[in-house]
């Protein structure tokens, strides 16, 4: 009976003290996760990888699959997902991880809108519209790298990280 008494006892004694430390971790790590979601949220930067794209052109010369056809139907009928005409500035992205209506800023492409999605654009990756013709497909052609990306605007809201898994 004695035994059962001091289990009890030390159970009393242990248990709100192991709570109260258990805790005080989760509040310190909350606290952590906040601060570097703040920061992120501040700074709004992300890191995707980029290709190119273009609308081909009857009779050019250069096609990046050796046809007109075929070409169309890798880079799209020229009209986004979103009911563009795709121009100058539009990416596609895999909506479920970057909604459409997303606004970038690129050093190295001025301002990005999401505006198309494309069957071979998964994850973290962003395809860049790069214009028509063998102009475009030229251009289209050297982009294939990481890309440092400055988020303007999350879809139709502002930049919301933490529910999309930049934070």
């Amino acid at each position: 009976m004695k035994k059962i008494k001091i289990i009890t006892m030390v159970a009393f004694l242990v248990f709100p003290i192991a709570s109260a430390i258990s805790s005080l971790k989760w509040v310190n790590i909350e606290k952590f996760q906040e601060e570097k979601v703040k920061k992120q949220q501040e700074e709004k930067e992300v890191y995707l990888f980029a290709t190119g794209y273009y609308h081909p052109e009857e009779n050019q010369d250069l096609y990046a699959t050796g046809s007109y056809e075929k070409d169309l139907k890798l880079n799209g009928r020229g009209i986004t997902a979103s009911g563009k005409k795709v121009s100058k500035g539009h990416v596609a992205v895999d909506p479920s991880v970057i909604p459409l209506g997303t606004e970038f800023y690129s050093e190295e492409h001025g301002i990005l809108t999401a505006e198309d999605t494309g069957g071979r654009i998964k994850g973290n990756r962003i395809d860049i519209f790069t214009g028509n013709g063998k102009r475009g497909l030229i251009k289209a052609l050297k982009i294939n790298g990481w890309l440092k990306l400055k988020i303007l605007k999350w879809g139709n809201e502002e930049a919301s990280l933490v529910c999309h898994g930049f934070a």
